[in-house]
């Protein structure tokens, strides 16, 4: 992208938000949500690399670059002055050789060696999987998002739902920032346990699980929701709600995606009116 056009040179180890402020802001406008939204849950949904992991690859381009260069080339004499004299701790050899560690690929910096950039970038996804699947887990908003996602990968409706709305919805209901009284609950501080549904006299907290597999009110919306899932696998109905859940918001997230439209629609009606 072109946020790292040049980053080969001037690209570090040093923290550096500038990138990632430019790539979050892109993942919100096109999945239609708040400048609120859990910044894990964004990325977990696009499936995209924090921008610092794209800088190291395209450093380590470079060194593999110059590391192929003849002997004579001025790059190749400034490289091994910088290689050999180590002035500064914090100059672009030092960077590659961190990021090289980080990989557990220490030993292509001791001996100047050709890099695998494929295997290496897969190192460095299976780094920021484990980074985000911690950070997913910290954040009490996703805590209905950690039970069916797992993957660090482009979740299905980002590339299939077309319509610019209801992949807003849906996105918005996966990120656990529709306005649910759990979510709007802690504007005033109302504590979890007392965030009941308003729609229904269950005295059960309005969370994401409620509002799609328990809450009375929707009933129609849902039994047309879970026939359709039924015609395409039998066993559905013998699933508990929670396995429910994680199986629509995995494979059916479309049909989802009318039914948050359905039954948000039906709620404001009753809300408002």
């Amino acid at each position: 992208p072109i946020m790292d056009y040049g980053s080969s040179i001037w690209g570090s180890t040093s923290k550096n938000t500038h990138s990632d402020l430019i790539q979050n802001k892109a993942i919100r406008y096109y999945l239609g949500v708040h400048n609120f939204t859990p910044i894990p849950a964004l990325t977990g949904e696009m499936g995209w690399m924090p921008s610092k992991y794209c800088k190291y690859i395209c450093m380590l381009q470079l060194w593999n670059r110059i590391i192929k260069m003849s002997d004579e080339r001025i790059t190749k004499h400034v490289f091994n002055f910088e290689y050999q004299n180590n002035l500064h701790n914090d100059n672009w050899c030092n960077n590659v050789r961190e990021i090289l560690c980080m990989v557990g690929e220490d030993r292509i910096y001791d001996d100047k060696a050709v890099c695998d950039i494929d295997a290496i970038k897969n190192k460095l996804l299976g780094i920021a999987e484990r980074e985000w699947k911690l950070q997913i887990s910290s954040k009490p908003k996703l805590r209905t998002y950690v039970k069916f996602k797992d993957k660090f990968e482009v979740s299905d409706y980002v590339t299939h739902v077309k319509n610019r709305f209801n992949r807003s919805m849906i996105a918005i209901f996966r990120c656990g920032i529709l306005q649910l009284h759990i979510e709007t609950g802690r504007f005033n501080q109302t504590k979890v346990e007392d965030r009941k549904c308003f729609m229904c006299n269950t005295n059960m907290v309005e969370d994401e699980f409620h509002f799609l597999c328990q809450c009375p009110y929707y009933f129609a919306e849902r039994k047309s929701l879970y026939d359709y899932v039924i015609t395409r696998n039998g066993d559905f109905e013998n699933f508990s709600d929670e396995e429910k859940l994680i199986f629509l918001m995995v494979e059916f997230n479309c049909k989802v995606g009318k039914f948050i439209n359905k039954a948000w629609q039906k709620r404001k009606l009753k809300m408002y009116n």
